[in-house]
């Protein structure tokens, strides 16, 4: 989960998707959430060999972990999906755990 990007304009609020709700991402918040991770990506590959690919992005509305900046907020994010790239075109029904950016 990635914290809503400045890129992005304004936090959307909860009219644009509700709290514990998701919708698709458009072509832009796709594009802004798959630039964001695209550092860590190449880290994964260069450190662990390991090569991820961004599947599916979508925006949520959640309550951030207190551990983290804005703890118990409500706020906007973007989840993405990442699976190693020889599962690309694999298919499952199980749904991995969440996983939160930190600064």
């Amino acid at each position: 989960m990635l914290l809503w990007p400045a890129s992005l304009g304004p936090e959307p609020g909860e009219e644009y998707v509700r709290l514990g709700f998701e919708r698709e991402a458009n072509r832009e918040e796709k594009s802004a959430a798959e630039a964001l991770v695209r550092p860590a990506l190449a880290q994964a590959e260069e450190r662990y060999g390991v090569v991820l690919v961004p599947v599916h992005v979508r925006v949520t509305r959640l309550r951030r972990p207190g551990n983290l900046p804005a703890g118990g907020e409500a706020r906007a994010h973007l989840g993405i999906t990442l699976i190693g790239q020889r599962w690309v075109h694999a298919r499952g029904a199980r749904r991995g755990r969440i996983a939160w950016s930190q600064p």
